[in-house]
């Protein structure tokens, strides 16, 4: 069921990637009246095919191509005999293409079946037709249409071209077999916040609907609230006033006593402190649920942040690794870095005076290329202790003649030999 639906879900993402090209196919392929159920059929034969690749297990390609064949032959004379004949013909082709493409999804991954120039190429087509649907008289009653498709392609495009990047992390040539789930929790997390973006700029309108619909209601909830004790605090004075002109005549309108208005003033009283006390809750409400929002979408991104394998340079002063308290520093460092990579160069080998500067660098280099296999850095580790770690995880290329000569260039100034920095630059440049 996984299998078929994952299929089926290809098939549908298909549709949505070139559907501008499809609503013009089919306009001149059946009536207007019956674009979208053409389109619906599409999708059926995408299902035809991986249901019949389902049941029919490792049977021959022809097989498959020739029950294709068959069955979308069948279905034109059923529902489309009375169009042109070349146009069933192509009608037919068109069947056939979206079951094979059915057959060929149930064992092909997502990469395979929907590379990821065909994201690009339809954003690039989404872009183009916009335009064309826009101001061509014959198309523009499908331009709302196109529009919530092309969101929805964009939106795809997005979600599966992250993933691949994220991916290719993990490829053989970078010699990352696991990709860190911090990694992955971020890309996913920026991908959700540029999805939300593409939803809140293309939604504007409804959006300021809702919130225009929200304030009404509020306004409405208010005046109720008010209206509400506005009517306790005249039911007493209209009841009383109606009794006494009734049994007085309309002299009761002027012979209340003054326990009577003392309680008029006790309740008037009353209710508006009960009316403030509710706005003022009611308000506190809508801050504290507003603050703690904020307050949790940031303590997310911080801890997402906190859990992210650290991938920077080792700074050999301090013994530790460069971190951020907030992303305001992030991007001012990582401004910082871009524009020291643009105007200082690079140290070389070469640019290395002194065996003690050459050793340091190696020992950098080192734990770089630990970083790179899996391994994260412990600040507060010596050395030794680190050198300790790297063995107990079993990590290869630990050399203790290298921890040792950068004990010796770091805490002393013993020499060290230039035989035993070439012999440590061989290992970790060979």
């Amino acid at each position: 069921m996984k299998l078929f639906l994952k299929s089926a879900l290809q098939g549908l993402v298909e549709i949505i990637l070139f559907l501008p090209v499809l609503v013009i196919i089919g306009i001149n392929m059946v009536s207007t009246d019956y674009i979208f159920v053409w389109l619906l059929n599409l999708l059926l034969f995408y299902i035809l095919g991986i249901t019949t690749k389902l049941i029919m297990r490792r049977k021959n390609k022809y097989t498959y191509v020739l029950i294709g064949f068959i069955v979308a032959l069948v279905f034109n004379q059923i529902f489309y005999q009375q169009i042109h004949l070349l146009i069933n013909l192509i009608n037919t082709l068109l069947f056939i293409f979206c079951y094979d493409r059915g057959v060929k999804f149930v064992d092909n991954t997502w990469e395979y079946s929907l590379p990821s120039y065909l994201y690009a190429l339809s954003i690039i087509l989404y872009t183009i037709f916009v335009f064309f649907y826009y101001n061509t008289e014959g198309l523009r009653n499908y331009f709302e249409m196109i529009q919530i498709a092309g969101v929805i392609a964009l939106i795809v495009s997005l979600l599966r071209i992250n993933y691949l990047e994220v991916k290719n992390v993990a490829s053989e040539e970078n010699q990352i077999r696991k990709i860190p789930k911090s990694y992955t929790r971020n890309n996913l997390l920026f991908a959700t916040i540029g999805v939300i973006i593409i939803i809140s700029i293309t939604s504007f309108n409804y959006i300021r609907s809702f919130i225009y619909w929200t304030m009404t209601t509020l306004g409405h909830f208010l005046v109720y609230i008010f209206s509400f004790f506005a009517d306790i605090l005249s039911t007493h004075s209209r009841d009383r006033i109606l009794y006494e002109e009734i049994e007085y005549g309309n002299e009761a309108l002027y012979t209340q006593n003054v326990v009577d208005r003392i309680i008029n003033i006790i309740l008037t009283l009353l209710a508006y402190i009960s009316l403030i006390i509710t706005v003022i809750v009611f308000v506190r409400i809508i801050y504290l649920g507003i603050k703690k929002l904020i307050k949790e979408t940031i303590k997310l991104i911080k801890l997402l942040k906190s859990k992210q394998d650290e991938t920077y340079l080792y700074e050999e002063e301090k013994e530790q690794m460069v971190t951020f308290e907030n992303i305001k520093e992030k991007y001012k460092e990582d401004i910082k870095n871009w524009l020291e990579k643009k105007l200082i160069k690079e140290p070389r080998w070469e640019d290395f005076q002194t065996n003690q500067e050459k050793i340091r660098f190696l020992y950098q280099a080192m734990l770089l290329n630990q970083m790179r296999k899996g391994y994260k850095h412990q600040p507060n580790l010596t050395p030794n202790e680190t050198c300790n770690e790297l063995i107990i995880r079993k990590m290869d290329d630990v050399s203790h003649q290298l921890i040792e000569a950068y004990n010796k260039a770091r805490y002393s100034n013993k020499a060290i030999s230039y035989e035993v920095i070439q012999e440590e630059r061989k290992k970790i440049f060979p």
